[in-house]
C-alpha cells in the first residue's frame, strides 16, 4: 500500500488534526529549545510562575485525567444511545411495518440508525450515519 493510498484513505478531518498535532508537537519542541538556551525567557518564565514547581505539573495531570474520563464516559454513553436507537429489534419491527403487498420492503430510513437514505443508484441506498449500503 502506498503512501497516496494511505492519504487517499484519511479523511479530511483527520489529516486537519494530525497536521494540527504535528505543529502543535513542533512548537512545543521550539519552546522547550528556546527555554534552554535563552536565559532571560528562563527569568521571565520564574518570575511569571510565582508557585512552587509541583503546583502546574499536578493541575495539568488533574486536567488531563479529567479530560480523558470526560471523553471515555461520553464515547462510551454515546455508544450505548446508538445501540439501544439502533438495536435490531426495533428495526425488525420498522421493517415489518413497512412491507408492501409483493413482499419487498420500503426503505426510506436506515434499520440501524434511523437516518433517511440517500439513493446511490437504481436500487442501492447509502446511510450516511452509519455508512451502510442498501438493495432494494
Amino acid at each position: 500500500m502506498g503512501m497516496s493510498e494511505t492519504l487517499m484513505r484519511l479523511s479530511k478531518e483527520r489529516v486537519l488534526i494530525i497536521g494540527q498535532s504535528i505543529v502543535i508537537a513542533f512548537l512545543g519542541f521550539w519552546m522547550a529549545e528556546e527555554y534552554a538556551n535563552n536565559v532571560f525567557l528562563q527569568e521571565y518564565v520564574s518570575g511569571f510562575w510565582a508557585v512552587d514547581w509541583w503546583v502546574f505539573p499536578t493541575i495539568l495531570v488533574v486536567a488531563g485525567v479529567l479530560i480523558g474520563a470526560g471523553i471515555f464516559l461520553n464515547g462510551r454513553g454515546l455508544k450505548e444511545q446508538t445501540m439501544v436507537k439502533g438495536s435490531k429489534a426495533s428495526a425488525k419491527v420498522s421493517q415489518q411495518e413497512m412491507v408492501t403487498a409483493s413482499g419487498v420492503v420500503v426503505m426510506d430510513a436506515c434499520p440501524f440508525c434511523n437516518v433517511p437514505l440517500r439513493v446511490v443508484g437504481e436500487d442501492r441506498y447509502h446511510c450516511r450515519k452509519c455508512k451502510r449500503y442498501f438493495k432494494r
